[in-house]
């Protein structure tokens, strides 16, 4: 992402990220669920839809932050966002 931001925020509390899906959960627990990791942060995903559910996906995400909640995965305290637009990049 060279001489790109990954992550800006547009209006308000809207923001915009470049990044890639990861699942977090796993099939014994029900785990952080979907994130996308970018270069320097990683945020949870509330709705992702069934379509970009897929991990390494090259995405650009619109969204709006909901809260911050413990990953025993990730072992961190990250954000919960709510996803308002999502394509692939």
């Amino acid at each position: 992402m060279s001489g790109e931001q990954e992550c800006a925020c547009l209006e308000g509390r809207i923001y915009l990220a470049k990044g890639y899906l990861y699942n977090y959960s796993s099939e014994t627990d029900e785990g952080c669920g979907w994130a996308l990791v970018m270069k320097e942060s990683t945020v949870l995903l509330e709705n992702l839809e069934d379509e970009f559910q897929q991990d390494s996906l090259h995405v650009e995400v619109n969204y709006t932050l909901q809260e911050r909640v413990f990953c025993a995965q990730i072992v961190n305290t990250l954000d919960k966002v709510n996803i308002r637009t999502i394509k692939l990049l």
